[in-house]
């Protein structure tokens, strides 16, 4: 990284600047959200602690110069969270050697109070350059927005970044203020160029589209590690894995006209991302070598983090035992005559109750994803994950009133009905949707509507073409399935389900 330096710094420069050429290698994850174990995928298995370990250690003795980074979203996921909330993945993160983090949005999930509990215990700095927390007493101090990392003799800057959605998806509460992230980030870079550090990170939590916006804006970056978007760059067409939505990395110019490399490593711990660059005596990037390494089957796991991981399991097995709400009638998942459907309405309505935390006016559910049903009675967790057992988040898609109706359709026309949540009705005649109203209303064909789907409608499952490929701005919230239903059974309990003709045949 190259940048002017006045005079007055340039004394200083001499002392601090690289004498050397140097060459390091970054491993990087991000939005690991609590999936201490490996993910299942189409039979097969993916990612976990263990096996990231195994290759973090193998990496360790064979390439020059390692640094091992999160680029945030440690927080929330799996079981794992709901229990030990990311302490059980700060253990492995300090064990593993971690040496710095960006904060994600989830990592505010439960207050500044949930971050400063993580923060007390992290072995590395957690950072963000685009948040003012002096205002949150258990908070100050604790967030930086730098980091500077020695590395065989010279220093590297780290600078954190995280969405400025957070306030919105999240709950940093009001104490916590978001600065623009392009003037907090440059004033971080210029910071460190000031102290003579000549190769700078970025830690970035805001989504691969704004990385490419942070890096073609600001000056002085040599790297930007993201998150925020689970975006697959460069991963290789595996069965039941998403198609690469980029090149790993992808490149874009800075405003000196410098190519800055940015990279992603997918999400859960399936890939762990390898970038190994090499600069001269000046600082500047002279080569870029980087991938994203499966972490499939072929790698073995380490028997001492699957010892770690085993601890941490046994109390998982009491909350799946433990009761989260009951309903006053049984809640079944088939269709009554009209087409309505009680478990629909359930899961339709707890997705629009978390979805309006970011705008939601609207939620739907497929009918494929309601999975079984449930007894008068107590409801257990393990019961509300025989119910949504598959891991979606919540996503908010900007859609018209045109492609609503046109969704609708797409769901009606191949297996994928949608159910909608209180106050959204549609009719149908024969095997299409003719006409739907949001309370009361008819929908407008050229409003734009904030709808809330799981990931998997809103990334085109059931064919859901329409949706998938819509134009407007989307979300992915981060929220799982379960802990939206389990949320919204808690609030409203007993749950009554009822029919409400949101589903009408004609």
């Amino acid at each position: 990284m190259r940048r002017a330096l006045s005079a007055g710094l340039l004394l200083l420069s001499a002392f601090a600047a690289a004498e050397k050429p140097i060459t390091i290698t970054f491993l990087h994850c991000n939005d690991t959200h609590a999936h201490i174990e490996p993910t299942i995928i189409k039979g097969k298995s993916y990612g976990g602690f263990a096996r990231q370990f195994s290759l973090i250690e193998r990496l360790r003795k064979s390439e020059p110069n390692v640094v091992l980074l999160h680029a945030g979203d440690v927080f929330q996921g799996t079981l794992f969270f709901n229990v030990y909330e990311g302490l059980a993945d700060l253990s492995y993160l300090n064990l593993a050697g971690f040496q710095a983090q960006t904060l994600g949005n989830h990592e505010f999930d439960n207050g500044p109070a949930g971050l400063a509990q993580y923060a007390k215990g992290a072995a590395f700095p957690l950072l963000a350059a685009n948040i003012d927390v002096s205002g949150e007493p258990l908070l100050k101090d604790r967030i930086k927005p730098f980091a500077i990392l020695n590395v065989d003799g010279e220093r590297v800057g780290v600078v954190g970044s995280l969405t400025p959605d957070t306030p919105n998806i999240s709950s940093p509460g009001p104490t916590v203020k978001f600065i623009p992230n392009v003037p907090a980030i440059q004033g971080a870079v210029d910071t460190l160029t000031a102290q003579g550090v000549d190769k700078i990170v970025l830690l970035s939590h805001n989504g691969y589209s704004e990385d490419r916006a942070i890096a073609k804006a600001v000056k002085g970056l040599d790297l930007v590690i993201g998150g925020h978007s689970h975006t697959p760059l460069g991963t290789p067409a595996i069965e039941g894995w998403p198609t690469a939505q980029g090149p790993f990395p992808t490149f874009v110019d800075d405003p000196d006209g410098r190519r800055v490399p940015i990279v992603q490593a997918w999400e859960w711990g399936k890939v762990l991302g390898r970038t190994t660059i090499s600069f001269d005596a000046k600082g500047e990037t002279t080569k870029v070598d980087a991938q994203p390494i499966v972490l499939d089957e072929t790698i073995p796991e380490d028997p001492l983090i699957l010892r770690l991981v085993a601890n941490y399991n046994r109390p998982i097995a009491a909350l799946k035992d433990s009761a989260v709400g009951s309903v006053a009638e049984a809640v079944g998942r088939n269709p009554n005559q009209q087409g309505e459907n009680l478990m629909g309405n359930l899961i339709a309505d707890a997705i629009l109750e978390k979805g309006a935390l970011s705008g939601a006016e609207i939620g739907f559910c497929n009918r494929g994803g309601l999975r079984a049903e449930l007894d008068k009675g107590e409801v257990t967790y393990g019961e509300a994950i025989a119910v949504q057992p598959f891991g979606n988040t919540l996503v908010i898609v900007e859609l018209t009133g045109a492609e609503i109706l046109q969704g609708l359709n797409d769901g009606l026309a191949k297996g994928g009905m949608l159910y909608p949540s209180k106050g959204f009705s549609y009719t149908i005649s024969g095997d299409k949707a003719i006409e739907a109203s949001l309370d009361g209303k008819p929908l407008e064909p050229r409003r734009i509507y904030k709808v809330a789907f799981q990931s998997f409608i809103a990334n085109g499952g059931d064919f859901h073409e329409t949706i998938k490929n819509a134009k407007g701005k989307r979300l992915d919230t981060g929220f799982l399935d379960i802990d939206v239903l389990v949320s919204h059974l808690k609030t409203h309990n007993p749950y009554a389900p009822r029919y409400e003709g949101r589903v009408r045949r004609r």
